[in-house]
């Protein structure tokens, strides 16, 4: 599956969900953005958490970025 759709950046999220797979949450990553969220607070910086922390958001974000 991950091959075939190569040039989809929402490929890997499309295979965890059609084999029922789910990440476990990263022991103290809440603690470390609330962090970097303060760190960067002038800056605004876009913090994806919990369920909006997925792929595509990564990707969009690299888009942006490239930009």
């Amino acid at each position: 599956m991950l091959a075939r759709n190569a040039n989809d950046p929402q490929r890997d999220e499309k295979a965890f969900k059609a084999k029922d797979i789910k990440w476990c949450n990263l022991p103290g990553a809440e603690k470390e953005l609330a962090a970097l969220e303060k760190l960067f607070a002038d800056k605004r910086p876009l913090i994806y958490k919990q369920a909006e922390a997925t792929e595509t958001n990564l990707q969009r974000l690299k888009e942006v970025a490239a930009k």
